[in-house]
């Protein structure tokens, strides 16, 4: 996926998620006394004022990327409105649900997308997701797949997406992973593709 063309949505997509911000913080400004109620419907029509935006830029990027880039697109895009702030808003997730249902991916796949891109903690019981980790048995959920590497310290996630057949990784710990020879920051989100090795000084490669 060409790096100019996803920094220039993105870029795009922030700058009408600022404008949405100043818009709403103004409004609500000028409506002095209103009541929780009705501030609550005003930010609801400035929020679906955006959305019909947010859908015209996701028409443009369905004619310009291919379903797997589409894909890929969407996973930078749950990493960027997750590194923007300590919590992901209401307004933030709405518009990546716009994208992920103008892009066709299957909601089952959108799901295990978002679990897996904003959640460092607990992952959903999905057979989706895989965790390689130092320990002998797994303590995850029973449909989560689990394959042991001894001497792993915290853990390498991994989630398949059905619809486009593509695999996606981050890594939980302070180990130095790198995947071939890239050093991987820690909980962020990486495509994993054929012919990609992950190495540790202390771990057995693992390859795709």
């Amino acid at each position: 996926l060409n790096k100019e063309q996803v920094s220039s949505f993105l870029e795009v997509f922030d700058a009408y998620y600022e404008k949405y911000i100043s818009e709403v913080q103004a409004r609500i400004a000028r409506a002095g006394d209103q009541t929780p109620e009705e501030l609550d419907k005003l930010k609801r029509r400035l929020l679906s004022r955006r959305a019909v935006k947010v859908l015209s830029i996701c028409m443009t990027i369905n004619e310009e990327l291919s379903q797997s880039q589409k894909t890929i697109f969407l996973f930078q895009l749950l990493e960027f409105i997750k590194s923007d702030s300590e919590k992901v808003s209401e307004q933030e997730l709405a518009y990546v649900d716009t994208v992920a249902e103008t892009f066709n991916l299957p909601k089952e796949d959108y799901k295990l997308a978002r679990n897996f891109v904003l959640s460092d903690q607990k992952l959903n019981d999905a057979p989706g997701f895989l965790i390689v980790d130092g320990l002998a048995e797994k303590t995850h959920g029973k449909r989560i797949k689990h394959l042991s590497r001894e001497g792993l310290h915290g853990e390498i996630r991994v989630v398949f997406l059905k619809s486009t057949g593509q695999y996606f990784i981050k890594y939980l710990g302070h180990d130095e992973i790198s995947m071939n020879g890239q050093l991987l920051k820690t909980v962020q989100t990486y495509p994993f593709t054929s012919g990609i090795s992950l190495r540790g000084q202390q771990i057995d490669p693992l390859y795709y």
